[in-house]
């Protein structure tokens, strides 16, 4: 019955894009892809050290190293705003215009907001019950050995609901503000098989499909100023309900690789992630096209266990490679896109990250605990094309409940 309900799935997902492209008028779209406290602290997504319900949106090729895992809650709250340059001067609104115009008139500020509906399942088939090292990261070689040479089926399962709720904030010079808040909706299932069972390596591939909306809400015909806030009489929620609203229905893909060798702890993971299409319906408005281009994505990861109490995961990841064969259309200094991380897991409950994201630095710190997982993460972001031009801050907290 699964299987049927799955390829039912698919196939529904797969002929969203394809009815799409029937629109008159195709438009790009955001990518559907999001990162959480945990990666942020190191460095981001990084492809080749990813288990668990991360795998399904991330790399689907390692549902099946994953122990198998329940998430029934989460929810996160990430910040984002230059906020040591404006608690750092004691002229606050000079500050500000000094931010603008190093911005081009633009000041951001905002939210991201996943959960608290994040339910997801992950089941790698025939498996045993292994240890909680497999939860988060890769599995040790020793563990790795024993699970490649006697099991015969390497087959993983995982599906998943998840909402995201965005609000992007950009003052322009210190007046003028524009507001777009979104709201996600992803439901992705993923399967992952073994490719290659060889004595010194095992190679794996995966996948899933993705049913997305997006819902998402504008100002650009309803500027807001600075001075609108202040009043005492200005309602916001009858404001943002009067805003003009557009809706995004399609679906997506996620593909990977991941090449392990599992007597020397390593590994290195090949990812094509959200290709999407869908339509898009604007208030009274024709119906149009947008689509995702697959980013693409290239990754190593190095376990090495360190003593009986601590295991050590040094993590490297260029994203969006494929940006480098299109010279006439990069903007962004490719350099932007390697990231580096790290990660030390203390007797299986407390993690500690760092990590550089856009040549800037990532800290962070994990506590599992029974079915209770805590993460935050502090780490730089930057909004210009060349890095330094324009870094703003973000702060993540979230919270999770596995079984």
């Amino acid at each position: 019955m699964m299987k049927k309900i799955v390829v039912v799935y698919f196939l529904i997902v797969c002929a969203l894009p394809v009815f799409a492209f029937g629109a008159k008028q195709m438009r790009m779209i955001d990518p559907f892809i999001r990162s959480s406290p945990r990666t942020d602290g190191m460095g981001g997504n990084h492809i080749a050290a990813v288990s668990g319900v991360d795998a399904l949106l991330i790399n689907p090729a390692a549902l099946h190293i994953s122990k198998s895992t329940t998430q029934f809650a989460s929810l996160s709250i990430e910040t984002i705003g230059p906020i040591f340059d404006i608690v750092g001067s004691a002229n606050i609104l000079g500050a500000m215009g000094g931010i603008a115009q190093k911005a081009g008139g633009k000041i951001p500020l905002g939210i991201n907001i996943q959960g608290p509906l994040s339910f997801a399942m992950v089941n790698p088939n025939n498996s045993p019950n292994l240890d909680r090292n497999d939860r988060r990261g890769l599995i040790p070689p020793g563990s790795a050995e024993v699970l490649d040479r006697n099991h015969n089926d390497y087959n993983g399962f995982g599906w998943g609901i998840f909402d995201y709720v965005s609000a992007d904030i950009r003052i322009l010079g210190t007046t003028q503000v524009n507001v777009k808040i979104a709201m996600d909706f992803v439901i992705p299932f993923g399967m992952s098989a073994r490719l290659a069972d060889m004595p010194n390596y095992t190679v794996d591939f995966g996948f899933s499909v993705k049913a997305l909306t997006r819902l998402w809400y504008h100002n650009n015909d309803n500027p807001l100023s600075v001075f609108d806030i202040a009043d005492d009489n200005f309602d916001f929620g009858t404001y943002i309900s009067g805003l003009k609203s557009n809706v995004f229905i399609g679906g997506g893909f996620n593909l990977g690789f991941l090449y392990r060798l599992p007597a020397y702890g390593l590994s290195f993971a090949l990812t094509a992630n959200d290709f999407a299409a869908g339509l898009s319906y604007l208030e009274e408005n024709p119906a149009i096209t947008q689509y995702a281009i697959p980013v693409l994505n290239i990754g190593a990861a190095w376990q090495v266990p360190v003593f009986n109490f601590l295991d050590l995961t040094l993590m490297l990841t260029y994203y969006d490679f494929n940006n480098l064969f299109y010279n006439d259309y990069i903007t962004k200094n490719p350099i932007l896109n390697l990231n580096a991380g790290i990660e030390l897991k203390f007797w299986d409950t407390l993690f500690l990250r760092a990590g550089i994201q856009d040549m800037l630095l990532s800290v962070g710190l994990g506590v599992e605990y029974g079915i209770f997982q805590f993460d935050a993460a502090f780490h730089g972001t930057e909004l210009g094309n060349e890095p330094g031009s324009f870094t703003t801050y973000a702060l993540d907290i979230g919270f999770s409940f596995r079984l």
